[in-house]
């Protein structure tokens, strides 16, 4: 519920009042239809470990965090 609520306020949607309600948060969910998981016929899935390896990556994660600071302080208002 609380987390609902936060990705709500941080995109701007307006929270009803119901939300806060255990029961009629439940209800809600109880609606929601999730399909059954087909994968595509055509998808192929990697099962050499040496090929997901972590440690064979080559990203800078410094590189990457300042890159998403900058992008955050550019959608901050002044």
């Amino acid at each position: 519920m609380s987390a609902s609520i936060l990705r709500a306020e941080t995109f701007g949607i307006s929270v009803p009042d119901w939300i806060k309600h255990p029961r009629k948060l439940a209800e809600a969910v109880d609606e929601v239809i999730i399909p059954d998981f087909k994968p595509k016929k055509d998808a192929k899935i990697v099962t050499d470990e040496k090929a997901t390896s972590l440690s064979s990556a080559s990203v800078d994660d410094e590189a990457v965090i300042l890159d998403l600071i900058a992008r955050l302080e550019q959608c901050h208002p002044v």
